[in-house]
């Protein structure tokens, strides 16, 4: 009786902590429920609404395959810990790609999802190494996906593109970029509002970049002009250049995002210095005499 007492309030509990995600992802029918409830007891996840949310955008991008997702999921934990361990390394190098204003961070819409622009015509692939600009976007990748609080999960990215030609193109590194995003961040994504481009960017778009892309991302993208952009975002985010009320100097560096960053990897590099002194203490002590 208490067995049977007890599944009954454990299902109960998934049911209530899933409702959340449910709502979001809205149309799963009972052999994508089970999928979840199959992928959340082999991962050995807890029935928390953000636990189990991860695992349903792992399970999204791989059609709800158990074992597919199972084996995204490890890979991008995997993954992480390993980037965890190098990322802070670059810290230094990524200032001048803030400062130049190629990247700002506008704020969060009405939903919560924080809102990312970046310039493209201010890219210049010879100076800014393909391994840079990747692991760059990585880390602000990381940096707000970490930041985020539940029922949040992903973020809008602004691409204006006014000005750009062919030269601030670096395929290798959108490659690259694309497939870490869809690998490693999926259903990350809420919205990516191509801004100003130009026919030939379009194309390159369309003729390169398309293809690359599945098809629940590529409904994500839309093509407009720049006073189209206060219809899709709240204008007090918007600067003024796009017809929006912020005032938000787009042409200065980005100085919230330096600041953020600093932050973090100061916190980082204290937690593995006393990392290392305890390790380093713990040898010390158990070294024979």
């Amino acid at each position: 009786y208490q067995r049977r007492v007890h599944g009954t309030l454990s299902e109960c509990l998934f049911f209530f902590a899933m409702v959340p995600c449910l709502g979001r992802l809205s149309h799963m029918d009972d052999n994508q429920r089970l999928a979840l409830r199959q992928l959340q007891c082999r991962v050995g996840a807890a029935d928390s609404p953000s636990a189990c949310s991860q695992l349903l955008r792992c399970l999204v991008a791989k059609e709800f395959d158990v074992e597919a997702a199972y084996k995204k999921h490890v890979a991008s934990q995997e993954w992480n810990v390993g980037f965890d361990h190098r990322d802070g390394q670059c810290a230094e190098a990524f200032m001048p790609e803030l400062q130049s204003g190629k990247i700002q961070f506008l704020g969060h819409d009405d939903e919560g999802r924080p809102v990312l622009l970046a310039r493209m015509a201010l890219h210049r692939p010879k100076q800014s190494p393909a391994e840079l600009i990747h692991r760059l976007v990585v880390v602000l990748l990381r940096h707000f996906c970490q930041s985020m609080v539940y029922p949040v999960e992903q973020f809008v990215l602004v691409l204006d593109q006014a000005g750009a030609s062919l030269r601030n193109v670096d395929v290798a590194m959108e490659r690259r970029v694309l497939a870490t995003f869809q690998r490693h961040f999926p259903d990350r994504l809420a919205a990516c509002y191509l801004v100003n481009s130009p026919l030939v960017i379009r194309s390159f778009i369309d003729r390169v970049l398309r293809p690359l892309l599945k098809p629940r991302c590529l409904a994500k993208v839309h093509f407009l002009s720049a006073g189209e952009l206060v219809r899709h975002l709240p204008p007090r985010i918007v600067p003024a250049r796009y017809g929006g009320a912020s005032a938000l100097d787009v042409d200065a560096p980005a100085q919230e995002l330096i600041a953020q960053l600093t932050a973090r990897y100061a916190v980082r590099a204290v937690s593995c210095a006393m990392s290392s002194w305890a390790g380093a203490s713990t040898s010390s002590a158990l070294a024979p005499p």
